[in-house]
């Protein structure tokens, strides 16, 4: 499918927009406002007006109520696939580490079974449920998401410290929680890579190669930017009740799609460009 359209909602996010900048001229951006993703109909407009060979869902949210949750992460993307299903076109559901909740002594593979531990993550696995059960499509699980973002610079953890430590104000960044971050530029390389490949549909962790905890990544960029503000270690239970502290993923499928340092270096350089 390397020279089909690729439709992707979620255009206007992160995620999407770094799947938008890799395909080029392949790329058919939705956003929130050219389609409300509950209408499946427009969609099924969409697919017969573009013919895409593919439709990538990078739409999503992160926060908001239990059915606010439920309904965009699961149920919209689940109609979402199952109009791609009647049209006969592949569906890539982008999914997140932290269905596996808090298994923290657990090689999260994709053979491992999830116990999501909030309703982010539950909503998740649900929209992976639905998924799976139509066959056909593609379900990426990723890990921690680095990119400088000047629109909402909030709703990323290290954009929200950057912009802190920006300004000459001590951070606090957790100790105990781990990650395997990528750049959305590695993601986005590595998604692509699989399905414009001969990889069979099923579900996949795109994953960083190695660990690292907030504090230390957030230390990196810091010093990648000159900033002076400083970054103090403190327990993630300082910020919210229960927290999950493996956010990690592992895979028996593919190789690493890239490691920390270079993840947290990318960052550093988007954040000079665009700044």
């Amino acid at each position: 499918m390397g020279a089909d359209k690729v439709i992707v909602l979620g255009a206007a996010g992160m995620l999407g927009a770094g799947f938008i900048q890799a395909l080029g001229p392949r790329a058919v951006p939705v956003e929130r406002h050219d389609l409300d993703l509950g209408n499946y109909r427009g969609l099924g407009r969409l697919l017969d007006i573009h013919r895409p060979g593919l439709v990538i869902n990078a739409a999503g949210i992160s926060q908001g109520t239990q059915a606010e949750l439920f309904r965009i992460n699961g149920n919209y993307a689940a109609q979402a696939a199952a109009c791609c299903s009647r049209a006969g076109i592949a569906f890539v559901f982008i999914s997140s580490s932290r269905i596996f909740g808090a298994q923290t002594d657990t090689v999260r593979i994709e053979e491992v079974r999830p116990q999501p531990a909030d309703d982010y993550g539950w909503s998740k696995f649900k929209g992976e449920e639905q998924v799976r059960a139509l066959g056909g499509h593609y379900i990426v699980r990723l890990p921690m998401i680095l990119g400088y973002r000047s629109r909402h610079p909030e709703t990323q953890i290290v954009n929200r410290l950057i912009e802190c430590g920006h300004e000459g104000w001590p951070v606090q960044a957790s100790i105990d929680v781990h990650h395997s971050p990528l750049h959305v530029s590695q993601a986005v390389a590595a998604v692509l890579a699989l399905v414009d490949g001969s990889a069979a549909v099923g579900t996949y962790h795109v994953t960083g190669a190695d660990v690292v905890t907030l504090k230390t990544l957030v230390e990196r960029v810091f010093r990648g930017l000159n900033f002076e503000a400083a970054v103090q270690g403190v327990k993630a239970a300082r910020f919210t009740a229960n927290p999950i502290l493996n956010l990690t993923l592992a895979s028996s499928k593919l190789p690493p799609a890239g490691d920390w340092k270079d993840a947290a270096d990318r960052l550093v350089a988007e954040y000079l460009i665009h700044r």
